[in-house]
């Protein structure tokens, strides 16, 4: 397995969790806004102490291609909060990860990657076992979550490329910093100041917990752009609905069906598809 997708894997994990953390918050009657701006601003904190230990030199190349990040990072952590507030975590995290194949198609119109075979079946794969396992012919989700979901997944995949054009020429943790100080930002107007309350209790260590987590996951994401390319990334990611899947069993007692087991069995199977080719096709069918 490379590092980029070994990286991919381990950012979906902590990305997972982040959700985990945001369903709790909206849970205790913290507005998304609230939330995406407690989560900057600790990101931000803990990355800028890390640029001081390590006395790294912030050098921009591109200043377009660097706020461009920052905004379509954090309008897509807007839009990933409000649907998670709204439906099962699963269910978000299916909206969420329609980014892995739009993905795709940005990384070959704007990036030129020119992928192995495996990688569309594995896409393939991975898109039929997502849609087993929320089953969304059985759902009655309101339009206007499913719309902002695929929305957010848009600008997901918008941010990815990006990240992974910035990865070439600019130092990772600045890249971190200009998502995570954007999102820290946008949210700010929004806030209802007139009634903000600082928050308490687990409460407080939620957010403290949320963001931590999401720089880890925000690190790691960073390191697999920077070495693996964007749409094997974005396939493999797909196992975050399979972690999804854990979390909402085990914390909100969400029971899986029979047809989201076996979309996260395929999930599964895609991803092992992606990173290890050669355990499914000889070296002569290459």
């Amino acid at each position: 397995m490379s590092k980029g997708l070994i990286f991919a894997v381990l950012a979906s994990l902590f990305f997972s969790l982040m959700n985990v953390f945001a369903k709790y918050l909206s849970a205790h009657s913290i507005s998304i806004m609230e939330i995406a701006f407690y989560r900057g601003v600790i990101g931000v904190l803990i990355t800028l102490m890390i640029i001081r230990i390590k006395k790294i030199e912030l050098i921009v190349h591109n200043w377009p291609l660097l706020i461009s990040r920052g905004l379509l990072g954090a309008i897509s952590i807007l839009f990933a909060f409000f649907t998670i507030s709204k439906i099962a975590l699963v269910e978000a995290s299916f909206l969420a990860h329609l980014s892995p194949v739009i993905t795709i198609f940005m990384a070959q119109a704007f990036l030129k990657e020119k992928l192995p075979k495996t990688a569309f079946i594995g896409i393939t794969l991975a898109v039929i076992g997502a849609v087993f396992m929320t089953s969304p012919w059985n759902k009655n989700l309101r339009a206007i979550y499913v719309l902002i979901g695929i929305l957010g997944a848009f600008f997901t995949s918008s941010a990815s490329i990006s990240i992974r054009q910035l990865s070439k020429d600019h130092e990772k943790y600045l890249i971190i910093l200009a998502f995570l100080l954007t999102s820290a930002l946008l949210p700010i107007p929004f806030i209802k100041w007139s009634t903000y309350q600082l928050p308490d209790g687990s409460v407080l260590w939620s957010v403290i917990g949320i963001g931590i987590i999401s720089f880890f996951g925000q690190y790691f994401l960073t390191l697999a752009y920077k070495h693996e390319k964007a749409a094997l990334v974005a396939a493999t990611r797909y196992i975050g609905i399979v972690f999804s899947l854990f979390f909402g069993f085990f914390i909100w007692s969400e029971i899986p069906s029979a047809s989201s087991t076996i979309g996260g069995g395929v999930i599964v199977l895609s991803c092992l598809l992606l990173t290890f080719p050669h355990w499914f096709f000889s070296q002569e069918s290459k």
